[in-house]
Order: C-alpha cells, then structure tokens, then sequence
C-alpha cells in the first residue's frame, strides 16, 4: 500500500502544480500574446 500512496501522493502535487502554472499564466496575460484578438 505504501507505494500506491506514495504514488497517489506524487500524482495530486503533479496536477495541483501544473493547476497552479495555469492559473499563473492566465492571470498574467501581458507576457503573452493577444491570442484572443487574433482569433477575432
């Protein structure tokens, strides 16, 4: 059980890492492009 734990545990930090890059991308939009004006 120890290492499905241990693997459970490393999935949860994985997703709540990449969780926390996307919301600090979207929240500053002045480092990327203006895709949505290219879109419209």
């Amino acid at each position: 059980m120890g290492d499905y734990t241990t693997a459970i545990i490393a999935m949860v930090g994985i997703g709540i890492v990449l969780t926390a890059a996307v919301v600090f991308a979207l929240m500053r939009p002045s480092d990327m492009p203006p895709i949505d004006e290219n879109r419209n």
